[in-house]
């Protein structure tokens, strides 16, 4: 029984749980998927174990009482350890997955958002000098300026789980976040040149 808590304490001690946040990300999951599934498997034992350990210290001579009674206490204890330990993980990479998500909700929804605008401007060249034209790029650049905060968050996110990852676990969140920039540095570029003129 000591082995099997002993063992589960060792997978939530080395990778990919041991790692960075995002390190591993997915297999985090996995694993501590598998954790709980051997805890669950574990507890009716550890359970019976201690039934068992009370029923045998009632009957057994004090010396032996005592030796079944540490026994007893040091599984209680380490089988609390191990379980706190596991709800402490798994509560980590819940908050970094929640955190993962809304960065991925994010971009999508900005990536939503400049398609719109490109479409806008789009439709503004067909009229370049009409005073709807003057008044379609102001509102676009009200659009902007109200959607700059979002970007920043973007930014700061991204930084913060790749600070937390090793680079092979976010070249796809990289790819998009560049992605975005390059489309929104284009995007206030036509604005300010539309300004312009």
């Amino acid at each position: 029984m000591r082995e099997a808590i002993v063992t589960v304490s060792r997978s939530l001690n080395s990778l990919p749980l041991n790692g960075r946040d995002y390190e591993l990300f997915i297999n985090q999951e996995e694993c501590l998927k598998k954790i709980n599934n051997a805890l669950n498997i574990l507890k009716p034992s550890v359970d019976e174990v201690n039934y068992v350990c009370e029923s045998v210290i009632r009957q057994a001579k004090k010396e032996q009482s005592d030796q079944i009674k540490r026994l007893s206490e040091k599984l209680q204890d380490e089988w609390a350890s191990v379980s706190q330990s596991y709800m402490e993980r798994y509560n980590r990479w819940i908050k970094c997955y929640e955190k993962w998500r809304e960065l991925h909700n994010t971009c999508r929804t900005f990536a939503e958002w400049l398609d719109k605008m490109e479409d806008a401007l789009k439709k503004c060249n067909v009229f370049s000098h009409s005073k709807t034209n003057k008044t379609k790029t102001f509102e676009l650049e009200q659009e902007v300026s109200r959607m700059q905060r979002t970007l920043n968050n973007i930014n700061i996110a991204s930084t913060d789980i790749s600070s937390r990852a090793s680079t092979e676990d976010v070249i796809e969140l990289q790819n998009i976040i560049e992605n975005i920039k390059y489309r929104w540095h284009n995007l206030v570029t036509e604005i300010n040149a539309r300004k312009e003129k």
